[in-house]
């Protein structure tokens, strides 16, 4: 009497959802010992044997294992993993400039999805430009708006911005309002 030996199995899990910017751990579970583990596209991944492999996608993206036993079995899986756009970007409404500590610098805040601030504009009530930077990254003051203007405090008031953001995807995305300065 010959046994027949333990089918093969792998198992990814259920499909995913991440958010921009983030990344997820996949895991090959196999039922038993195996002889080659192969995850595809190959060129997604550094060691494509190894049964853990941690990815970071902007876009879905459909994944496959392949196992073989030492028997020459072979067994797949799939997994998909969708990614969740909602952009994560924050301008205040109000800054108060008077050296307390506290919202004292109006800037750009953003998540890990932006790549950089493209451009950061903001206008006077008769359309001159006060404040102007391009090319940074988000969520540091040194990029923000102190309330000065060519040496002088401006008076408290409502001014306009313009915010260009680039985010990891390549999309761009603009963003207009105003933010009131209180002294």
């Amino acid at each position: 009497i010959v046994n027949a030996p333990e089918e093969i199995r792998v198992d990814l899990g259920v499909d995913i959802t991440i958010g921009l910017g983030d990344s997820t751990r996949l895991e090959a579970m196999v039922n038993i010992p195996y002889d080659t583990l192969i995850w595809m596209p190959v060129d997604s991944f550094a060691d494509s044997s190894n049964p853990v492999q941690v990815v970071q996608v902007n876009e879905a993206s459909y994944y496959n294992v392949l196992v073989v036993d030492e028997n020459g079995c072979i067994a797949r899986d799939s997994i998909i993993i969708f990614v969740d756009k909602v952009r994560s970007i924050f301008v205040p409404t109000a800054f108060s400039p008077n050296d307390d500590g506290n919202n004292d610098v109006f800037m750009v805040f953003a998540g890990k999805d932006v790549k950089e601030i493209k451009s950061f504009k903001i206008f006077d009530r008769w359309g001159n430009q006060v404040f102007g930077k391009e090319s940074f990254q988000p969520n540091d003051p040194f990029y923000g708006w102190d309330g000065h203007f060519n040496g002088q405090e401006m008076n408290s008031a409502v001014y306009v911005y313009f915010v260009e953001f680039e985010f990891i995807d390549g999309w761009i995305e603009t963003q207009r309002g105003d933010v009131l300065l209180m002294r």
